[in-house]
């Protein structure tokens, strides 16, 4: 008896480990990345695109940017072999977004706009725009040449100028320089307002209605005209960290892919060694040029806004 028992326990056993197995889903994931049977996944192909959308976002006229840019769509649709179509967008956010969605594959933004992009959707910013020269700018700090003011720390309990909310290089930079100096550009100056435009700040310094003003480098060469000794009668103090250009993100890779990022750069690279090209894009956005691009050309975009405690959505809401 015991024996039968023992037999048909073993018998019972053998067809619970059958029917278990015949339920386990061949190729399985074995927790290391493989397949039951050892095999790699395979990642899925990325479709090639059809068309591409580029996005924009009027820092100027919407008309004169439509115009310009339906020249820009046919010389870099004439390169890639399929149409290009750009599209307008009411700001910032929603050019991030079209980039998420895959809605538009190509869009022309900002530095916080980016970091903004490359965070939430993984975007991939390919070429940085060259204005005056230079891939970036800075804002400065001055103030009276014959202010008792030397550094960022002297500036506690003084009146301070800045251009508007939104302005990188006369505002959201140099707040960030004042308070990696230690000082709160809330609660530690004595008075700050926005004066609305960069040359309204020198000329707030010039006049001493302020003891000192935040605006880019060099905003002092706007007032020549009517001041012309105010290069001697204000100095600077500091200057903030470089600000990188404007530039030119991709979706990520769940739309395109490496073929494709290669291919959409190389094109609006021929593009702007172009006679053409080079006139409709500055005509766009005042671009002389445009330079390969990485994240780590936005790192100090990043640092600004964590020092700051941006929110980067709603401050891109705001506009430019």
């Amino acid at each position: 008896m015991e024996a039968r028992i023992r037999i048909t326990g073993a018998i019972l056993i053998g067809v619970v480990c059958m029917l278990a197995l015949a339920a386990c889903p061949k190729g399985s994931n074995d927790g290391d990345g493989g397949t039951a049977n050892g095999a790699a996944s395979k990642p899925v192909p990325v479709p090639d695109p059809t068309e591409i959308k580029m996005a924009f976002v009027p820092s100027t006229e919407a008309e004169k940017i439509v115009e310009n840019t339906a020249e820009l769509d046919k010389l870099i649709s004439d390169k890639l072999g399929i149409p290009v179509k750009s599209v307008v967008l009411p700001h910032y956010v929603a050019a991030v977004e079209s980039l998420g969605t895959g809605d538009c594959l190509v869009a022309w933004i900002p530095p916080l706009a980016y970091i903004y992009a490359n965070d939430r959707h993984q975007a991939r910013v390919i070429l940085k725009a060259v204005r005056k020269g230079t891939p970036f700018y800075k804002g400065q700090i001055i103030v009276r040449a014959d202010s008792d003011i030397q550094t960022v720390a002297d500036l506690k309990g003084r009146k301070m100028a800045f251009v508007d909310p939104n302005s990188t290089s006369g505002n959201l930079y140099p707040r960030a320089l004042l308070l990696a100096a230690g000082i709160d550009p809330d609660n530690d100056l004595g008075t700050s307002i926005f004066s609305g435009a960069h040359d309204t700040v020198v000329i707030a310094v010039l006049q001493g209605s302020v003891d000192a003003g935040a605006c880019y480098v060099d905003a002092r060469t706007r007032v020549v005209d009517l001041y012309q000794k105010v290069m001697d009668e204000t100095r600077v103090i500091a200057e903030t960290e470089p600000i990188p250009g404007d530039a030119v993100v991709l979706a990520g890779p769940k739309f395109l892919s490496d073929e494709w990022v290669k291919r959409i750069t190389d094109a609006i690279v021929e593009v702007m060694r172009s006679v053409e090209g080079k006139k409709v894009i500055y005509d766009i956005y005042e671009i002389e040029d445009l330079l390969p691009a990485s994240d780590a050309d936005y790192a100090p975009v990043r640092k600004m806004a964590e020092s700051l405690g941006l929110d980067v959505e709603a401050q891109l809401k705001k506009g430019e």
